[in-house]
């Protein structure tokens, strides 16, 4: 994908934003097929694990044929930091959020319909599959941009609509949009700052946001069970 954005005179930020949406919607598609022929959850949920398994193999090769150079400038990556990132590329980033932004805000009522389930949300005249389909798609967008530049940086977009659930006391998508957005941005800048000047020489992104990502998922994940019981 690079071999031909570059042929087609396209530079590295740009071709790195299409190789990003094409590999991250490939693989959305494929789980959205998949999803529909495997009614069981738990069946898709082994699917993502082995898919995961699968591309991981792929990757281990990748690296074994890297260069040095190459080999650590990926490690870094993966482990997620936001100091690579100039200004084309936040402004590129900037740009799709606000486009997205814009979209969801007509989608609040089907979102907040979704809420109720699929029967509810059908009988209403909501498109199910085609408002599913349509925010998969827009979180590819999102997702396959920010990982492309930032690295995959965990627990960000698991935790934090959870805080913001927390701290409205709602579902409503009217004001859980902008909040989250608003802290999701927040607890990113709060992580890297500690990421960078908590200790001598830095540390990942992603050592922050999974200590304080994973504890929240934990306690959601307890309190979830425990209230069923």
């Amino acid at each position: 994908m690079w071999l031909l954005a570059g042929g087609l005179g396209l530079s590295a930020i740009v071709s790195t934003a299409i190789a990003a949406l094409i590999g991250s919607w490939m693989v959305l598609l494929l789980l959205i097929w998949i999803a529909g022929r495997l009614r069981d959850n738990v069946s898709l949920l082994i699917f993502g694990i082995m898919l995961s398994f699968l591309v991981g193999a792929f990757v281990n090769v990748l690296e074994f044929k890297s260069t040095d150079t190459a080999l650590r400038a990926f490690i870094n990556w993966g482990m997620g930091s936001f100091s690579h990132t100039g200004w084309t590329e936040t402004m590129l980033l900037l740009l799709a959020g606000i486009i997205i932004l814009i979209v969801l805000a007509f989608m609040v009522n089907p979102l907040n319909a979704l809420l109720l389930g699929d029967d509810v949300a059908h009988s209403i005249g909501v498109s199910v599959k085609k408002n599913r389909i349509i925010i998969i798609l827009l979180t590819g967008i999102l997702v396959g941009l920010t990982t492309a530049y930032c690295g995959p940086i965990a627990f960000i977009g698991l935790a934090v609509p959870h805080i913001g659930r927390m701290i409205l006391r709602t579902s409503d998508h009217r004001y859980l949009l902008p909040v989250v957005c608003a802290a999701g941005g927040t607890v990113s800048l709060i992580c890297d700052f500690v990421a960078q000047h908590l200790v001598d020489g830095g540390l990942p992104i992603n050592t922050v946001t999974s200590a304080i990502g994973a504890p929240i998922v934990m306690f959601l994940i307890f309190k979830g069970g425990k209230n069923k019981t």
